[in-house]
């Protein structure tokens, strides 16, 4: 009994152990970016005791004997329910080596990867670490972990949802995986995707530029349109997630939940006389026409900084989920060029794979043209789009 109960006293602390992450020096210096640890992102982000977690006092293979133990090793994964539904998710812990990925943090990935292909169930992905730890790496064989779980996380589309949700500066390994998911958040202001980091840069090229000019915001979610949605701050980015995940079934071999219908807003039949005009050569704005169709606070806009002549998102219909696709006449009168084109390429995808419906305002001259739209593929996107 008294050997049981040492056994038992001993697991008991190596499991507070890891959960202690870092420690409190660096989960402090985590706090005073504006940032939450990666557990504390976890237990928001999942329905309240849900969790269950995967490879707790895993650590890193150490180079030699005495090497420090690192918790986790960087990586706090397991399963969970959003809403009373399952999902996997895996959040890279900043303050145990940048959370960088190691063999057994690959490891881990891998086998979250696996368990929603398996399952058939949503990925979220909360990214906050630097890439590859090279110490770990060296002896690493083909495809473990480099190369096996990127292709297994590219495999999960259209199968169950993927999220990504960058919440630090992320290059290399973790900005792979943002690139690949159906849909991709990120925090203002301290998220950053690149293949390298402005250090990496310097060195190679010899030019010097900030974390935001290189993958912020502003150069993701307006000129490459690779991020879908924008937010201040980590509570706003699990909230979107938790949103997003609301509109869409849990695989492809089911259908989208529905919710109890609450009707347009008050007034809409005569706020849309009011909106439309009587000419075709003004202009208005579109989602004041979406407004009072859809039920009321239902829109939730995707891609909203990139493509502006049109609108995307998901909304319900006498609380069913469905998707919207719409040309915005306040912006180029609503003609698709390039980013227009893309953007309503990936939507329309991502609703066929899900079994939403779609609904179209259109309201357009076109496909735009000009120099500039030209060069942004106005022929080659734009007209798929139309035709789509």
């Amino acid at each position: 009994m008294a050997d049981m109960k040492q056994r038992i006293d001993g697991l008991n602390r190596r499991r507070e152990a890891a959960a202690a992450m870092g420690g409190e020096e660096k989960i402090h210096r985590q706090h005073n970016r504006g940032k939450l640890t990666a557990r504390e992102r976890v237990n928001l982000l999942l329905d309240s005791g849900s969790f269950q977690e995967y490879g707790l006092l895993a650590s890193h293979i150490g180079q030699k004997p005495g090497d420090d133990i690192t918790p986790a090793d960087g990586l706090v994964a397991g399963i969970g329910q959003i809403n009373g539904r399952p999902v996997c998710v895996f959040a890279e812990d900043a303050t145990v080596l940048g959370g960088s990925v190691g063999e057994i943090n690959g490891q881990k990935r891998m086998r979250m990867i696996n368990i929603a292909s398996r399952e058939r169930v949503p990925l979220i992905a909360l990214l906050d670490g630097v890439g590859f730890r090279a110490q770990s790496m060296l002896d690493a064989t083909e495809g473990a972990p480099a190369i096996g779980h990127i292709l297994a996380f590219a495999r999960l589309s259209g199968i169950a949802p993927t999220i990504a949700v960058v919440m630090g500066a992320c290059a290399g390994e973790p900005a792979l995986e943002a690139a690949l998911a159906e849909y991709l958040i990120m925090v203002k202001g301290v998220g950053m995707l690149a293949a390298g980091g402005p250090p990496v840069v310097k060195a190679s090229t010899g030019q010097e530029v900030t974390k935001e000019e290189l993958g912020g915001v502003s150069v993701h979610g307006e000129i490459t349109g690779m991020v879908d949605n924008s937010v201040s701050n980590d509570h706003e980015a699990i909230e979107a997630a938790q949103r997003y995940l609301s509109y869409l079934p849990t695989n492809a071999w089911s259908y989208p939940p529905s919710v109890s219908p609450c009707g347009a807003k008050s007034g809409a039949d005569e706020t849309i006389l009011e909106v439309l005009p009587e000419s075709s050569r003004r202009a208005y704005d579109m989602h004041k026409v979406i407004d009072c169709v859809i039920d009321e606070d239902s829109f939730f806009e995707i891609k909203s900084d990139y493509g502006t002549a049109l609108i995307s998102g998901f909304a319900r219909l006498n609380g069913h989920s469905i998707g919207i696709i719409a040309n915005q006449p306040s912006n180029k009168a609503g003609a698709l060029s390039g980013p227009e084109g893309q953007k309503a390429r990936k939507f329309f995808d991502l609703c066929n794979a899900y079994h939403v419906p779609i609904i179209s305002f259109a309201d357009t001259p076109g496909v735009m043209t000009g120099p500039e739209a030209e060069r942004q593929g106005s022929l080659k996107y734009g007209l798929a789009a139309a035709y789509s």
